[in-house]
């Protein structure tokens, strides 16, 4: 089942993830994206350290998500992973480094495009704007239903 994004992959989707702050969630899903062929060895370092220097926490209308990625340089494959946390984890907000903001729904992007990105981002803001479909997706109880709401959108 292709998915309107086309780079969400079933092994990158985290149901009820556990994390301590946000950087144990960030780095659970480099690895996982590093051991799935994704990222390149330095992929996980840089998806931490962009996120130290780039705040990436976005407050849409109900839910925090966040949107981290790292440079196409560390990137082997393009790759879309989803965190639905077990507890919200505070990340900064995106260009407001003095405030944060309590995050349930983590987007991690994997791009070996230099603007590859940008297209993803895109569809993801008109996701992030629709509380619908961003309230379906935290609800969601398993991958599949995941996939099942990406293949519609």
């Amino acid at each position: 089942m292709e998915n309107s994004i086309g780079m969400l992959k079933e092994a990158l989707i985290y149901m009820d993830l556990e994390a301590e702050d946000k950087f144990d969630a960030l780095k659970t899903m480099a690895e996982d994206f590093v051991k799935q062929g994704y990222g390149k060895a330095s992929f996980t370092e840089a998806v931490l350290e962009r996120e130290k220097n780039f705040a990436t926490g976005i407050p849409t209308e109900t839910i925090g998500v966040a949107i981290p990625h790292a440079d196409p340089i560390h990137v082997a494959d393009k790759a879309l992973g989803i965190a639905i946390l077990k507890k919200p984890v505070d990340f900064v907000i995106l260009g407001d480094d003095t405030a944060t903001v309590p995050v349930e729904m983590i987007f991690m992007i994997a791009t070996n495009e230099p603007d590859g990105h940008i297209e993803t981002l895109q569809k993801l803001m008109e996701i992030f704007q629709n509380s619908e479909l961003l309230g379906q997706i935290r609800q969601a109880k398993n991958k599949e239903a995941v996939l099942e709401i990406f293949s519609q959108i």
